[in-house]
């Protein structure tokens, strides 16, 4: 309900700024996804995981992110690229698993939905398709401002490769549905990069180390996304939904999420000067909690 609320949250301030599958299907998703999360945690927690920040051995969180997607389309055929855009706003959520490698380096898969699709303004004509989306980010990250390095405020920067299996679709005209599509009846999957920044603020609980972010990308598809094959749309149909008889149909957009992200483990480690005669030899102690 929280994410939820949240991607209405940005779906709305982007407005003011822009004018089935199976039970067993879903169940295999979610098993692989349980299973990608075991493992990282196993990686992370084992002596070939990464390099332990400063301060702590925090090394691996999970991310918890709603948001809104501005989609768009590219076509090769200009006839189609030429016409004016309707852009509208489509909704992405999901989970993420960072794991961090030194003090400005971290990978960050994560899974998703994720609305795309197009909108021509001539014909008040939508296409939203739901992707099921696995992307590969790597981030790097620096001190923008803060009190020190546990609780600093940091740039993130992040780019990396996506992959993503269709769910569904529909064709709207004029708001009204006209087509409900299944996979198979579009370009079953999509593959692509993203890229953006952020922002990753401490909240100052969990030993300094939770944070909520703010990010905004761009990704850009390289898989055509028409139908296959075109001709089993008849040309009435093609005509309608905007289906060119020639050339490649691929995705892009803008996307703005927020998240909360949560160490899922780790011990903090804590310093203190003890002992000696008090002026020139001193002792030091480490508590770990």
């Amino acid at each position: 309900m929280f994410l939820l609320f949240v991607s209405n949250i940005l779906m709305a301030i982007l407005t003011r700024i822009l004018k089935n599958r199976s039970y067993k299907f879903v169940m295999r998703k979610l098993i692989i996804l349980s299973i990608l999360f075991l493992s990282l945690k196993s990686y992370a927690n084992s002596p070939f995981g990464p390099t332990r920040q400063p301060f702590g051995k925090n090394l691996f969180y999970i991310d918890l992110f709603g948001g809104a997607v501005v989609p768009s389309m590219i076509y090769s055929d200009k006839a189609y690229d030429s016409f004016n855009r309707e852009l509208f706003l489509n909704k992405t959520g999901g989970l993420a698993a960072r794991m961090q490698f030194g003090y400005m380096f971290s990978i960050a898969p994560q899974i998703s939905y994720a609305g795309k699709g197009v909108g021509f303004a001539e014909n008040e004509y939508q296409l939203r398709v739901n992707y099921l989306n696995f992307y590969l980010p790597f981030e790097f990250e620096y001190d923008v401002f803060g009190f020190d390095k546990k609780v600093c405020t940091k740039m993130i920067f992040f780019a990396g490769p996506y992959a993503g299996y269709v769910l569904n679709g529909r064709v709207l005209l004029k708001g009204v549905v006209v087509k409900e599509f299944v996979s198979a009846d579009l370009g079953q999957y999509d593959f692509g990069a993203e890229t953006g920044i952020g922002l990753r603020i401490p909240t100052f609980s969990a030993n300094s180390r939770s944070s909520i972010v703010f990010r905004i990308s761009y990704y850009r598809g390289f898989a055509d996304t028409y139908p296959n094959p075109k001709e089993s749309f008849t040309v009435e149909d093609r005509s309608k939904f905007m289906i060119s008889d020639s050339g490649t149909r691929t995705n892009q957009g803008i996307k703005a999420t927020f998240s909360i992200e949560f160490p899922l483990a780790g011990k903090s480690n804590t310093t203190f000067v003890g002992g000696g005669d008090g002026k020139k030899t001193f002792k030091r102690f480490a508590n770990i909690k």
